[in-house]
């Protein structure tokens, strides 16, 4: 897989191979609890339209790359 190819996969199912769920689905998106960070409100929702996240409790969002990284560091 290239870069192009990886950015393709939907953001949803990367977290859930990961084991991570949606706790609130809305017409905006899928709202999660931020895996990388201890999250009481879900404050993480994927655009599932764009394949982008947006974490609106540290204001910072991307791709899936960004996303797998703020996982992989808080591990």
């Amino acid at each position: 897989m290239d870069i192009n190819e990886i950015k393709q996969v939907p953001i949803v199912d990367f977290l859930y191979i990961l084991g991570i769920e949606p706790v609130k689905h809305k017409a905006s998106g899928l709202w999660y609890h931020a895996p990388y960070r201890n999250d009481r409100n879900p404050s993480l929702r994927v655009s599932t339209d764009k394949n982008v996240w947006y974490d609106y409790g540290i204001a910072r969002g991307g791709d899936i790359f960004n996303l797998a990284g703020g996982i992989h560091q808080q591990q």
